[in-house]
């Protein structure tokens, strides 16, 4: 590596985390900084980033647990919010304010540092309110009843729907059983091939005090071990596949420095290596998304999208790791 390639890779490794702290601030998350190791920018936004649903329409599936009456008004709100789901309708405002408020990965308690449902079963909640969010707000109301679900690309299973004061409703395993054994396909992938049950299965509780003290421990339903579908925690009690993005979303502006300093190689479509000039580049969002900049000639390069069609190589999914579409159109919104 030539001290240019140094020198390029520090710079775009420095503007990930401006970019990260300026999405941080456009969404008002809280981000304290209480533990240095656990503070950088980056590490907050792709929490947030992960865990925000993003807007596309999906298929509904139940499980065989998920309950065939509910009474008027649970039946009301859950209908409405399967609308949106089946529309792609942004759901998040049902998620509840800890997306943006009650969890900090910066933060000194550490079981507030993320959804822990979420790290390390993959499983989510809505909150099941009958009543119209008013236009001045984003978050609905809370609500007694919660939905359970698992998001998917384009399909979102309903798991079951609990009431909120339910006994340690957050960590009960039951959850997961039921995708187990309501979708066994999707579980499959997650079995831990040759390890045929554990000793006991964990409760509601024991779960709840692992995960606060940053321990992922499988889950045995049926005679089959599993690890967790969310990927579990770390020590530090983050969710372990934000971790994973955030090493991910380094490397590859690494990857992306040392392409721009190869002159054998193209880095993206349209991006040349100009010379008579000192470049001067940097990574910064424009109004259609995550791009290279050349300051010394005020002109921006933007990195392919991540679609349907195309093959998921480094920068498409760099692009959607830390700036997808929709945070972009709320940093840039239409006149």
């Amino acid at each position: 590596m030539d001290s240019t390639e140094k020198m390029l890779r520090t710079k775009f490794r420095l503007d990930v985390n401006n970019i990260a702290s300026t999405f941080v601030q456009l969404f008002q998350l809280c981000h304290k900084q209480e533990i240095s190791n656990l503070s950088d920018p980056l590490l907050r936004w792709l929490d947030f980033r992960l865990r925000f649903i993003d807007p596309r329409p999906r298929k509904l599936l139940f499980s065989k647990k998920f309950p065939k009456l509910l009474p008027k008004n649970i039946d009301r709100a859950a209908k409405n919010l399967f609308r949106k789901i089946e529309a792609g309708i942004d759901i998040n405002p049902y998620q509840g304010k800890g997306l943006i408020l009650h969890h900090d990965t910066s933060g000194n308690k550490r079981e507030h540092r993320t959804d822990l449902l979420w790290a390390d079963w993959n499983i989510v909640h809505f909150h099941l309110c009958d009543k119209e969010i008013p236009k001045n707000r984003y978050f609905s109301e809370r609500s007694d009843w919660l939905l359970f679900g698992m998001v998917g690309y384009d399909f979102l299973v309903c798991i079951d729907i609990r009431h909120h004061k339910d006994n340690n409703l957050f960590n009960d395993p039951e959850l997961v059983k039921i995708v187990a054994q309501s979708w066994p396909q999707i579980m499959s992938q997650y079995e831990l091939k040759g390890v045929h049950g554990l000793e006991a299965d964990l409760t509601a509780e024991e779960y709840a005090k692992v995960r606060k003290g940053g321990v992922a421990c499988p889950v045995a339903i049926d005679g089959k071990v599993y690890i967790g579908p969310g990927m579990g925690v770390t020590t530090a009690s983050t969710a372990t596949r934000v971790t994973s993005a955030e090493i991910d979303v380094l490397r590859y502006v690494d990857f992306l420095a040392k392409a721009i300093c190869d002159p054998s190689t193209q880095c993206l479509p349209g991006y040349q290596k100009t010379s008579g000039h000192e470049q001067i580049l940097s990574l910064c969002i424009t109004p259609n998304g995550l791009a290279i900049h050349d300051d010394s000639l005020n002109m921006a390069w933007v990195l392919p999208k991540m679609d349907n069609t195309s093959e998921p190589d480094y920068l498409y999914i760099l692009h959607n790791l830390l700036a997808p579409e929709w945070c972009v159109k709320k940093a840039f919104p239409e006149p």
